[in-house]
């Protein structure tokens, strides 16, 4: 890539993203797609705090300069901080864009001690339910961000509660500004034949119900829920299997391998574990879940779902109920029993039912969560930032 005049072009002002890394996950395939979607009116630079990641080639493709810094997770590397701060010197950003608590800090630590500075956006992408839940490096994290916040001319949420949550604790409401997360509407959309060439692929009838959940492992993702409502599941509809998709989700970890046997379906799970077709297998799905127990601000794999045109049943964390609008298909952290009732109402409706209910949704997506109309926010607000010398 041919190296950027310092500062950019007039028409082209430099946004310069922090992240901790480029491993796949919410927040950094949201900004993968932020940058395809702006490319032709900013270029972006994206400092990735930790070296490596499955995304990082994508952010490549889709336009932006990645640079890797590889620091350790505790931000102990002085040298790696100090090269940030010449990079963002030499670099003169129109923008800052630090992406999670941690890169946040990092990116104060990076500002000019002298001179002009960058206008900085934080990026927030997780609804702070209690401290007591988060680990001790991110509690601490989180709360640094309440006397930094002063550094930061907007701070960017993807969800309505999560702007009130972290507002309850110190970060400033009159800087907050929520914009949700956007999706490619042509790359994320119903497709007749993913159906049959999932259930092809794992030789399957081809009128087996598939239920789907895409998530990383992680303990907030409640995978004790998610088990326990498919086991629910299977027993009014036999025929059905559970699909696990992201990265950990396989029949080899042990503690997943006893939730599926206590639930009585280790032989009902299709365990895919990472994926890089996730919009083909998604549109493969009968019924897509979320069954998170708290942390999300807004999940993605909701938008994906509602823009494949498959019905979604979720937990009420984050924004769900607002994303989804639709009361019937939300249910409390944690209700297994709930969750149940409801997919096997929708397997039990029928397909011409379920495609009803997921037109609707496409429809929804498409009014609101289009990553055009997403990356036309950001734009705006980015050039809102700017210094008058950017």
């Amino acid at each position: 890539m041919t190296p950027r005049e310092p500062g950019g072009r007039a028409d082209r002002p430099i946004i310069l993203h922090l992240i901790s890394s480029l491993h796949v996950g919410g927040a950094e395939r949201m900004l993968v797609r932020l940058v395809a979607a702006t490319g032709d009116r900013f270029d972006h630079t994206i400092v990735s705090m930790i070296a490596g990641g499955a995304l990082a080639q994508d952010a490549r493709e889709a336009g932006a300069e990645v640079v890797e810094l590889g620091l350790s997770r505790s931000l102990t590397a002085v040298a790696g901080l100090g090269r940030l701060r010449s990079l963002v010197a030499t670099t003169r950003p129109a923008v800052l864009q630090a992406w999670m608590y941690h890169a946040h800090i990092a990116a104060v630590a990076a500002l000019p001690l002298t001179g002009p500075r960058p206008a900085m956006a934080w990026n927030v992408r997780h609804t702070l339910e209690t401290l007591g839940d988060e680990t001790r490096l991110t509690r601490a994290a989180i709360l640094a961000g309440v006397p930094l916040a002063p550094f930061a001319d907007a701070i960017v949420y993807n969800a309505e509660r999560s702007a009130r949550r972290h507002g309850a604790i110190g970060y400033p409401a009159k800087k907050a500004i929520v914009i949700p997360n956007g999706f490619d509407l042509d790359a994320f959309r119903p497709d007749p034949d993913a159906r049959a060439w999932l259930r092809a692929e794992h030789s399957l009838a081809p009128d087996t119900p598939i239920v789907g959940r895409v998530a990383r492992n992680h303990p907030m993702k409640d995978n004790a829920c998610l088990f326990g409502a498919f086991g629910r599941i299977a027993e009014a509809v036999p025929t059905a299997r559970l699909a696990v998709v992201g990265s950990g989700m396989v029949g080899d970890d042990t503690a997943l391998a006893e939730l599926a046997s206590a639930a009585g379906v280790t032989d009902k799970v299709i365990w895919l574990g990472p994926r890089r077709d996730i919009e083909r297998l998604t549109a493969g799905f009968d019924v897509a879940l979320s069954t998170s127990s708290r942390g999300e601000g807004f999940p993605n794999v909701m938008g994906e779902a509602m823009a494949c045109g498959v019905p979604m049943v979720a937990t009420d964390v984050g924004d769900a109920a607002a994303i989804l609008d639709d009361p019937a298909r939300i249910v409390p952290p944690g209700d297994a029993t709930g969750m149940a009732a409801i997919v096997v109402r929708l397997l039990q409706a029928g397909p011409e039912a379920r495609a009803a209910l997921g037109d609707r949704d496409r429809q929804r997506a498409l009014t609101h969560f289009s990553i055009t109309a997403v990356g036309d926010a950001y734009a705006a607000l980015w050039r809102r930032l700017m210094r008058p010398e950017a």
